[in-house]
């Protein structure tokens, strides 16, 4: 977004965020989530903040939430079920700025992968 980079901590290497464009389906500023929404059965269930829902071209839902329960973990490690988890302000900010419809890249290569 206008050449502003956002540090994050994505998917560990047993559950990657797959890269690739996502579209903005919803948008919830506060919600509760489990590993069922996302496939991974009772694996968590929690409540997020500033989320937004994506959608890849094959139809799976991933989230960029506010990674607010391990802020320090943000630009340092993976450590998601393969979302994507944001500082409190990053996600308040990205969650300020699209809407749904808006299309986003995820770039780089999940941990454990070359390339």
């Amino acid at each position: 977004m206008a050449g502003r980079k956002l540090p994050l901590s994505s998917g560990r290497a047993k559950y990657p965020t797959k890269p690739g464009r996502m579209t903005v389906v919803a948008k919830h500023r506060s919600t509760k989530l489990s590993g069922n929404d996302v496939g991974l059965g009772e694996t968590y269930d929690a409540y997020f903040h500033w989320v937004l829902e994506l959608r890849d071209a094959e139809g799976r839902t991933n989230y960029v939430v506010a990674l607010t329960y391990d802020e320090k973990s943000v630009g340092e490690r993976d450590v998601t079920h393969g979302w994507l988890g944001l500082r409190l302000a990053d996600a308040k900010w990205l969650y300020g700025k699209l809407s749904p419809g808006s299309v986003i890249t995820i770039e780089g290569a999940a941990p454990g992968t070359s390339g």
